[in-house]
């Protein structure tokens, strides 16, 4: 049993302790971040973007003269089963390249976007949830390296790993939410583009090998 005498001293000792466990955090460039469960309006400005990504650009798109909107369907499902290498089946449709890179940029997006808000409902709708994300967040904050280089793997990952693996790591570990899109887009619109580039070239080439 612990009298009030005794009780200063440990308290003062647990404060000390703390205190120092802070300043060798700070000595060590980490700043601990708490987690913090995402907001309604958050949530319903993720899902509108999402939604103009996925549904507003591609029927923009199908205004243009010349863009049939059946390929554009087709290439809209493309990108959602093989993303970035989409665009080899977007120019074998005979659609320009622009509007093939701007259309799978802009799913991509969508896609990145929508998984964002599904992983933010669940952790604003369950305390479970966000308790597992406060510890994987403090544990990651605790590493300096990964703590300020982490996020760039965003861009090779979205060519390794893809659209349906990039958001939920970002998420898991609290990394900054716009800079994790734009640099997930800038990995994705890079690999998008060099396919582009390929599967252009490739066609333009083939007639040189065909006998007729």
């Amino acid at each position: 049993m612990i009298t009030e005498t005794e009780n200063c001293p440990v308290i003062r000792s647990l404060v000390m302790e703390q205190v120092q466990s802070q300043d060798q955090t700070r000595e060590q460039g980490v700043v601990l971040v708490r987690h913090i469960r995402p907001s309604k309006g958050q949530r319903v400005v993720e899902g509108t973007c999402a939604l103009v990504a996925l549904i507003g650009v591609p029927s923009l798109l199908s205004l243009l003269p010349g863009v049939r909107a059946d390929h554009l369907l087709a290439l809209i499902g493309s990108t959602l089963l093989i993303e970035s290498g989409a665009p080899v089946a977007g120019v074998a449709m005979g659609l320009p390249p622009g509007v093939v890179l701007v259309l799978v940029c802009s799913v991509a997006l969508g896609m990145v976007l929508l998984i964002f808000t599904l992983l933010d409902t669940l952790d604003a709708e369950s305390p479970g949830v966000s308790n597992i994300l406060e510890k994987v967040q403090q544990r990651y904050n605790r590493s300096k390296t990964l703590q300020n280089y982490g996020i760039y793997g965003l861009v090779p990952g979205m060519v390794i790993l893809g659209v349906l693996i990039c958001p939920p790591i970002a998420w898991l570990v609290g990394w900054d939410r716009g800079r994790s899109v734009l640099l997930m887009m800038i990995g994705f619109t890079i690999a998008a583009a060099g396919t582009l580039a390929v599967a252009t070239g490739f066609l333009r080439l083939l007639p040189v090998f065909l006998p007729w």
